[in-house]
C-alpha cells in the first residue's frame, strides 16, 4: 500500500472512532439531558473534516453552498439586532446523525439468508416477495438492503430495468414509515413534538399502497418480464432482525419513557448488534467485527454525515431571519391544502438534484410561526422524503445502483417519474383524508 493510500486508511479510521464517540455522547446527552450535547456535535465536524476528501465534488460543492447561505443568512440576523444559537451550529443534527450511525451496524448481523446456494424462484410470486423481501429488510437495515438484494439478482453485475426499479421504489416507499430511516430521524429532528408512532400509523399506508402500485404496474406493463422474473426468497431468518430490533425498541419505550425515541433506537440497534455478534462469534469475534466496521464502514456515511451537518447550518442561519420578521409567509396555517402543495414542491426540486432535507431545512423556520399540526407536518415530510428520495437523481440510492450495479442514476431518477407521479397524488389524497381520521381516533394525533 502506498503511503497515500495509509493516510487515507488512517484518516478514515479515525473518523469512524470520532464517529463512535459521537454516538456515544448524544446517547449521553439524551439518556441524561445536563451533558451537553455541544461535544457530540465537534466530534461530528471533526469526522467530517477528515471524510471531506472520500465525498463526491458535487457533494462538497453542496456543502459549501449550505455554509454559505447559512452564514449569510446569521450575518443578516447579527445586523438585524438577532443573534444566532450558536451552540446549535454544532449539534443541530445530531441526535438524527447519532440514530443513522448506530442503525448502520445493523448489516453486522443482518446478511444473507440460509438461501444463499439455493436457486431462486422464478414468476409472478418471486417478484411479489421481493418486492415484501425489500420492504421488509429495508425497513430496518436500510441501504444496506437493496445492496443484499441487488448482489442476489444481478446478473453478470448489472440489473435489469425492472429489477432495478423495483428494488428502488420499493426501498423508497418503507422509509415512508420506518423508525429506521434517516427521513424519520430528520422529521423528529425538525418537527421534534410529533410523535413517532402517529407518524409511523399515517405512513404505513401510503408504503404499504406504494408496494401495491409497484405490483400491479409491473404486472400491467412488465408481462412477460415478471413471468421470467427471478426473485429473491424470503424466508424465517430473514424475518428474525425485525421483530428482535422492534421488540428492543418498544421495550426501550418502556424502560426509559423520559428519552427521546431517537435515542432509544440507538440503543436498541447496539445492543442487538452487539449480543447478536456474541452469541454467534464470542465476544473477541465481536469485538473484531465491530472494530473492522467501525474503521470501514462508518466512513462510509461521509456523504450523509456532511449533508446533514450542512442543512443545520443553514438551518441555524434561517431560523434566525425569520425572528427578525424578514420573512412572511402568505398563509395564516397548514391546512391540508398547503401540506399538499408542499409535498409538490419538496417532489419538485428533488427531481431538480436538491435532497429533500434541504427542503425541510429550509421551510421548518418559515412554518414554525404557524404552530402547524405535528403530525400532519411530519407525514409530509415523510411522504416528502419517500418520493423525493426516489426521483432524485442525485439521491443515495441511485448513486449506490450507479457504481454497483452499472444503473445511471439520471435512468433510474426517469423510470420511476410514472411511479413517483401516481404516489404523489396519493400522497396529497392521503393528506386531505388522514387529518379527518385522525381528529376522529384519537386527540393525539392533532
Amino acid at each position: 500500500m502506498t503511503a497515500a493510500g495509509r493516510l487515507r486508511q488512517l484518516l478514515a479510521g479515525s473518523a469512524g472512532w470520532l464517529l463512535v464517540a459521537m454516538v456515544a455522547l448524544a446517547i449521553a446527552h439524551g439518556v441524561m439531558p445536563s451533558m451537553p450535547s455541544w461535544p457530540a456535535g465537534a466530534c461530528a465536524w471533526l469526522a467530517g473534516g477528515l471524510l471531506l476528501r472520500r465525498t463526491r465534488s458535487t457533494q462538497q460543492i453542496l456543502l459549501a453552498v449550505l455554509i454559505v447561505l447559512g452564514g449569510l443568512a446569521m450575518v443578516f440576523s447579527l445586523s438585524q439586532g438577532v443573534e444566532p444559537e450558536w451552540v446549535h451550529l454544532l449539534d443541530a443534527n445530531v441526535p438524527l446523525l447519532a440514530m443513522i450511525a448506530s442503525v448502520g451496524f445493523l448489516r453486522l448481523v443482518a446478511g444473507a439468508s440460509e438461501t444463499t446456494g439455493a436457486s431462486l424462484p422464478v414468476g409472478f410470486k418471486a417478484f411479489r416477495h421481493t418486492v415484501f423481501s425489500v420492504g421488509i429488510l429495508g425497513s430496518v437495515i436500510n441501504i444496506s438492503a437493496p445492496i443484499l438484494v441487488g448482489d442476489r439478482l444481478a446478473i453478470n453485475g448489472k440489473l435489469q430495468r425492472l429489477t432495478s426499479q423495483t428494488i428502488t421504489r420499493t426501498f423508497s416507499a418503507c422509509s415512508a414509515w420506518s423508525p429506521f430511516f434517516g427521513g424519520m430521524a430528520m422529521v423528529l429532528t425538525y418537527v421534534s413534538s410529533a410523535s413517532l408512532n402517529n407518524v409511523m400509523l399515517a405512513g404505513l399506508p401510503f408504503a404499504l399502497i406504494g408496494m401495491t402500485v409497484i405490483i400491479i404496474e409491473a404486472r400491467l406493463r412488465f408481462r412477460r418480464e415478471v413471468n421470467n422474473f427471478r426473485g429473491y426468497p424470503i424466508s424465517v431468518s430473514s424475518l428474525w432482525v425485525p421483530v428482535v430490533l422492534a421488540g428492543a425498541v418498544a421495550l426501550g419505550s418502556v424502560l426509559m419513557p423520559g428519552v427521546k425515541i431517537l435515542y432509544v433506537i440507538a440503543i436498541a440497534a447496539l445492543l442487538v448488534v452487539a449480543l447478536v455478534l456474541v452469541a454467534r462469534q464470542s465476544a473477541r469475534g465481536a469485538v473484531r467485527t465491530l472494530h473492522g466496521h467501525v474503521r470501514l464502514g462508518l466512513p462510509g456515511m461521509a456523504g450523509e454525515l456532511l449533508l446533514f451537518l450542512g442543512a443545520g447550518v443553514l438551518a441555524v442561519g434561517l431560523n434566525g431571519v425569520v425572528e427578525t420578521g424578514a420573512i412572511v409567509l402568505p398563509i395564516h396555517s397548514f391546512s391540508p391544502t398547503v401540506a399538499g402543495a408542499l409535498l409538490a414542491s419538496i417532489v419538485l426540486v428533488s427531481g431538480l438534484g436538491l435532497h429533500p432535507v434541504i427542503s425541510v431545512a429550509v421551510v421548518t423556520p418559515l412554518l414554525t410561526p404557524l404552530d402547524p399540526s405535528p403530525t400532519l407536518l411530519a407525514v409530509t415530510f415523510m411522504f416528502g422524503w419517500s418520493l423525493g428520495t426516489c426521483i432524485s437523481p442525485l439521491s443515495g440510492t441511485h448513486l449506490v445502483f450507479q457504481g454497483r450495479f452499472g444503473v445511471p442514476s439520471y435512468q433510474a431518477a426517469w423510470w420511476n417519474l410514472p411511479y413517483v407521479l401516481t404516489m404523489l397524488v396519493v400522497g396529497i389524497a392521503l393528506l386531505q383524508i388522514e387529518p379527518m381520521i385522525w381528529h376522529w381516533w384519537s386527540p393525539a394525533f392533532r
